[in-house]
């Protein structure tokens, strides 16, 4: 899995439809918010061109997990994606999120505080599908990553997905234990 999200990032950047920025991309964040000496980068993908690459070389591949990532990119209209590091206070910034969010009509799926780290997930649903998601993070050492997901799936794709993944990587785990006991027995 984790080499089927890395190839769909990296075929993301290189595709002539995606723009990196150290500018934010996020309407919600003003440039003016971020410290002088935080470091921003921003990716905003169109998906338009980097679909059938990722689809491509996933194609190679004849598992669960290649088959549910490709049925939920094949559902993406965008990806953007804001990483901000070295920012003091994010009070602000996540002031405007939230704003941002009631606004635009988003509901809030999770919220998550672990070790003092934030983790958000807010969906925006029309008609039962899915328009848009907004992942947020917010760490303790003052590095914060936004992303959001645009485009058109169902709740049901999206727990498909997961399950699928879960139980594909549940079975490697189980078959790497039962390898390593076989190995320990001979």
């Amino acid at each position: 899995m984790i080499r089927a999200l890395l190839l769909f990032a990296l075929s993301s950047i290189l595709v002539s439809s995606c723009v990196i920025s150290k500018r934010s991309n996020m309407s919600f964040v003003r440039n003016s918010q971020i410290d002088s000496d935080a470091e921003v980068m921003s990716v905003s993908v169109s998906t338009f061109l980097a679909r059938p690459i990722v689809k491509k070389a996933l194609q190679d591949d004849d598992d669960e997990e290649s088959e549910a990532i490709t049925k939920l990119v094949s559902s993406l209209r965008g990806v953007r994606v804001l990483v901000i590091e070295n920012q003091h206070d994010f009070t602000k910034i996540n002031k405007r999120l939230d704003n941002y969010l009631n606004r635009k009509h988003y509901e809030e799926w999770v919220s998550v505080v672990s070790d003092g780290d934030r983790v958000k997930l807010n969906a925006k649903v029309k008609s039962n599908k899915i328009k848009r998601l907004m992942v947020s993070v917010n760490s303790t050492d003052g590095e914060s990553v936004f992303v959001r997901l645009k485009g058109k799936f169902s709740l049901d794709d999206i727990s498909e997905s997961i399950g699928t993944l879960t139980d594909s990587n549940l079975r490697k785990k189980v078959k790497k234990e039962e390898e390593k006991d076989t190995a320990e027995q001979l």
